[in-house]
């Protein structure tokens, strides 16, 4: 359980500045030209998609399906650079690149929130046996 809790301490340090919009710290740029808040972002999806590995049985289907989800969240960063051209991911030049870049992120948070629920139901259950 101890991974986990690392895991879910990781989201909560990422989503804090991201949630009170802290635009000072969110705004400072990383090497590369990268906003350290999209990095935030990217650390608490990665953190979150792996939070079913950390707490599934091997060979499981909640393991299986956490290993699908950490290889989106991992691509998360990587295809909104290619997508926007840019590190801040600003999608000036196509809207439709923008556009699937934000349905990408919004069934990617949807389904690890599922996993990460569906992991909660699984490992409460595996207690009260």
């Amino acid at each position: 359980m101890k991974p986990a809790a690392i895991l879910i301490l990781i989201i909560c340090a990422c989503l804090v500045p991201l949630g009170f919009g802290l635009e000072s710290i969110l705004l400072i740029p990383l090497p590369g030209g990268l906003p350290f808040g999209t990095l935030l972002a990217a650390v608490a999806l990665v953190a979150g998609s792996a939070i079913p590995l950390a707490l599934g049985r091997k060979g499981s289907w909640l393991r299986r399906t956490g290993s699908l989800v950490l290889v989106a969240a991992i691509l998360w960063l990587p295809l909104g650079i290619v997508l926007s051209g840019n590190a801040s991911l600003n999608f000036v030049q196509d809207p439709l690149d923008s556009a699937f870049f934000w349905r990408y992120t919004a069934v990617l948070a949807a389904v690890t929130l599922l996993t990460i629920f569906w992991a909660g139901i699984e490992a409460f259950f595996r207690r009260s046996d």
